[in-house]
């Protein structure tokens, strides 16, 4: 929560457009990302060499699947209320659950506690958000200034 909200706040605030911030996140990171792979490359953690062609090149576009909603959201932040960022963060845990079910996962009852906990804030939200609408104020989610 902490670092999406910073994340969040860090794109809102920026004055990088969103292909370049991208590109500026992705450039630091990149070394990062190989010295950790060189690192268990080297360690006899890999099991790339054992891996069937196909699976590398299905990672190597793996990229491509996570720039895409990073560079829509670099797109859609600084046009959107934070409040309205933050309630869209309770679809990704959600959308995971019902993956989970989909595909025959055990739910215990830790899992049910945190939806318990997760669904209570979005209606905290949404009753806020209907009491803020039934005032005459504007809660569509774009900021007018």
């Amino acid at each position: 929560a902490f670092s999406w909200s910073g994340y969040s706040v860090a794109k809102k605030k920026s004055q990088l457009g969103p292909v370049v911030g991208l590109g500026l996140e992705t450039s630091m990171l990149s070394p990062v990302a190989a010295i950790g792979l060189l690192w268990i490359a080297f360690s006899g953690g890999s099991t790339l060499p054992s891996v069937e062609p196909w699976t590398l090149v299905s990672l190597a576009f793996c990229g491509f699947v996570t720039a895409g909603p990073l560079l829509l959201f670099a797109y859609a932040a600084p046009k959107t209320r934070m409040s309205t960022i933050g309630m869209l963060q309770y679809l990704v845990p959600s959308l995971h659950f019902l993956l989970a079910i989909a595909y025959g996962e055990t739910v215990n009852m830790a899992v049910l506690t945190s939806f318990a906990f997760i669904w209570a804030g979005l209606i905290l939200f949404s009753l806020a958000s209907a009491k803020t609408n039934s005032q005459g104020k504007a809660v569509d989610g774009i900021a007018t200034e």
